[in-house]
């Protein structure tokens, strides 16, 4: 027979974890059915990423944050339903901060709304007068835009800022440096196709810079042939003694690059690249940063565009 006096044990509820207090997210404002459909076109840049590219497009600073997959050129309504869409779903709202660095030096910007560029959705920012000349009178005005929460102190440059002047004597240095990688180039395997081989041509561009051990200037040389079909492309940094460094690119998506000019974009004191990125019909912008010793890996790119 059971004991009547034994006392129930009844376990204690488990204690709830206590987790960071989040901010609340604010209530998704209902779409009209031609902003629902336009929002299915939409692919913003994830969540997590913190580097974007900046550039001058229609003589203003705009900052590319993703692309829309949809015709909105000839139709007021189906551009007024993608800019509530945008402003519905972004994952960089009104207010976002971000920090622009570029051939001029760095300022702090804010998003101010949103806009399309050749098929990229585009933030839209209030930015100091300097940025936005830059960015209307210059036709190459690139920058890279660091998405930030806060204004912090900017970096000590590493290098004595100005325009690079490169000596005769590293001119002809380069110019020997080129004709030789051209013809390492051409003595490589041709072309798989006869109508690649009649079309192989050879572009060199390069930039001028504060690289870092005393390297001075980059140098691209590439073989293309077709409409960008077939690529070999070389790249090289040569500093102020005339001795060069082969340069390791780490830009899967592109496979030439035509060199723009030398900015910092990462604010590190060290000038990193812009450049045109460029593969089979299509391309875009990018800036590659100087990685020691001898690596250009992609930081930011944007604004790519699609000729099939």
């Amino acid at each position: 027979m059971a004991d009547s006096s034994a006392i129930m044990v009844v376990p204690a509820e488990p204690t709830p974890t206590r987790h960071p207090l989040t901010p609340p997210v604010p209530p998704r404002h209902a779409l009209s059915p031609l902003a629902d459909t336009i929002a299915q076109y939409l692919v913003f840049a994830p969540t997590v990423e913190t580097w974007f590219l900046a550039a001058g497009r229609g003589k203003r600073p705009l900052v590319d944050v993703g692309r829309v997959d949809i015709d909105l050129r000839k139709d007021p309504r189906r551009r007024a339903a993608y800019l509530d869409a945008v402003r519905a779903l972004t994952p960089f709202p009104v207010g976002t901060r971000f920090r622009l660095r570029g051939a001029w030096g760095q300022d702090d910007v804010t998003v101010t709304g949103f806009d399309f560029w050749n098929g990229r959705i585009v933030a839209t920012i209030a930015a100091p007068p300097n940025v936005d000349s830059l960015a209307r009178v210059s036709t190459t005005w690139i920058a890279t835009a660091e998405r930030t929460d806060s204004v912090t102190p900017p970096v000590v440059d590493t290098c004595a800022r100005g325009p690079v002047v490169l000596s005769d004597a590293l001119r002809a240095r380069a110019t020997v440096v080129r004709d030789s990688i051209e013809q390492w180039l051409k003595s490589q395997p041709p072309p798989p196709f006869t109508r690649l081989v009649a079309s192989e041509h050879t572009v060199t561009t390069q930039a001028a810079g504060c690289f870092g051990h005393g390297r001075v200037l980059a140098m691209a040389v590439d073989l293309r042939a077709g409409n960008n079909e077939w690529i070999r492309e070389r790249m090289v940094a040569i500093d102020t003694a005339g001795v060069v460094q082969t340069l390791r690119v780490d830009d899967l998506r592109f496979k030439a690059h035509d060199l723009l000019y030398a900015m910092d974009g990462d604010g590190d004191g060290v000038d990193d690249i812009a450049a045109r990125g460029l593969t089979e019909a299509a391309g875009g912008t990018v800036v590659m940063r100087m990685v020691p010793p001898n690596r250009l890996q992609r930081l930011a790119s944007g604004f790519a565009w699609e000729s099939r």
